[in-house]
């Protein structure tokens, strides 16, 4: 067991650490390309204002393109929902084919997702894959009382979908919080800052002097475990099936398993 291993906290990204990337690459984006017009056709007329909302951000998120010169040039083309909506949703197609082709983490687009996969996931169309080995691990910290937070790109209800609506049932009872990037991107140090200051002010009645190191961070994304690092948190990379390779000399636990959690950290009855 490492030095200093006490662990109070658990705070897990979901794609490569809790649920695998063929599930998330093959099912669900492949569900909202195919899905995300026929949305986008029936909600831009309705009154779903927050629909709206993340549309006309996407419509004007600047893109990177690159012209005859090979000069890489920001466009925005600051459009309005006043447009003609044929017009607008092949505008909004054609972007967020190359937000998804690019893996971009705007939140617009997240939230979008989010919005066209409660429909897939309530008919059942979709079920949602989880590791046994985490829900394994969720039962132990749920029996010595370490709460279990999420942080992911996905937004926060993407999140509980997807843990509602798993193939061993509702996850969602374990968790005790989520976070998406509304409060940051994944790779800056602040966010990771600005979530323990959150985790500290929920549990401040059960952990009255929490440490940023009592707080451990699972993540298969090395840049993502750099910044919690240096954010103060324990950390370790989730080394599955299909993640990207890390390179060697990271200085990070690796850990293809959650039960092998319990050899490198304390999670005794808190």
């Amino acid at each position: 067991m490492l030095d200093s291993s006490r662990i109070r906290v658990v705070l897990l990204d979901i794609e490569g650490t809790v649920t695998p990337i063929a599930f998330v690459h093959k099912i669900l984006f492949s569900y909202f390309r195919k899905h995300v017009l026929e949305y986008l056709k029936t909600q831009l007329d309705s009154a779903d204002k927050e629909t709206q909302a993340d549309v006309l951000e996407i419509l004007n998120i600047p893109l990177i393109n690159t012209d005859e010169a090979g000069i890489s040039c920001p466009q925005n083309l600051d459009i309005t929902l006043s447009e003609n909506r044929s017009t607008i949703i092949d505008i909004a197609m054609s972007r967020i084919s190359i937000m998804m082709d690019e893996n971009r983490k705007d939140s617009s687009l997240k939230r979008l997702q989010g919005r066209v996969w409660k429909k897939g996931f309530e008919s059942r169309e979709l079920v949602s894959e989880v590791y046994p080995d985490v829900l394994r691990a969720f039962d132990r910290w749920k029996a010595s009382q370490t709460p279990i937070f999420i942080y992911s790109s996905g937004s926060i209800n993407a999140q509980k979908l997807l843990f509602e609506h798993t193939k061993n049932g509702s996850l969602l009872p374990y968790i005790a919080g989520h976070f998406d990037t509304s409060i940051g991107h994944k790779l800056c140090v602040a966010s990771y800052q600005t979530i323990w200051e959150s985790i500290r002010g929920q549990l401040e009645q059960r952990f009255p002097k929490l440490a940023e190191n009592e707080v451990l961070f699972g993540t298969d994304n090395i840049k993502e475990a750099q910044s919690a690092k240096e954010a103060g948190m324990s950390v370790f990379l989730s080394i599955r099936e299909g993640n990207e390779p890390v390179p060697s000399n990271h200085g990070f636990e690796e850990v293809d398993n959650f039960d092998r959690l319990w050899e490198l950290y304390n999670f005794d009855k808190n």
